[in-house]
């Protein structure tokens, strides 16, 4: 891992959406996926010791959901977490909630996995991880 890689760590219940965002956030250039995990529970563990500059969050888990996942975090880390959730549409209560929890993003999986949809969601994410990364570039000057 080269030092200007932007090391992410994916948190969501669902193996397929783990495994899929593993694949797009790894075909970016200058990003890593330096841990995948189930839950907030398992996450929290490897946390401590892996310290990733973004984080790609669920809301929806069990034993450690995504806005109590986020309140634990919240004043001890400084890490940029986008919500991935199919809540994650303006207007959205939980979404609302993810955000005043600490979370600086959000974005819905795609609504299929056609070609184009894939595209689509591959090029939000790529400009939401950018726009994660200069915000926690900018708390740390």
């Amino acid at each position: 891992m080269n030092m200007d890689e932007i090391k992410i760590m994916i948190i969501n219940d669902s193996m397929a959406i783990r495994l899929y965002l593993e694949e797009v956030v790894n075909s970016f250039e200058d990003c890593k996926v330096i841990n995948s995990s189930s839950n907030g529970k398992i996450a929290l563990i490897h946390l401590k010791c892996l310290m990733p500059d973004i984080i790609l969050l669920d809301l929806e888990m069990p034993q450690i959901d995504g806005l109590t996942f986020l309140e634990k975090i919240r004043g001890t880390y400084n890490i940029p977490v986008i919500v991935m959730s199919v809540y994650a549409n303006d207007g959205s209560a939980v979404l609302d909630d993810a955000i005043k929890a600490g979370a600086v993003d959000y974005i819905a999986p795609p609504t299929d996995y056609s070609e184009l949809q894939k595209r689509k969601f591959k090029t939000t994410l790529r400009s939401k991880i950018s726009k994660a990364k200069i915000l926690k570039l900018e708390s740390e000057a």
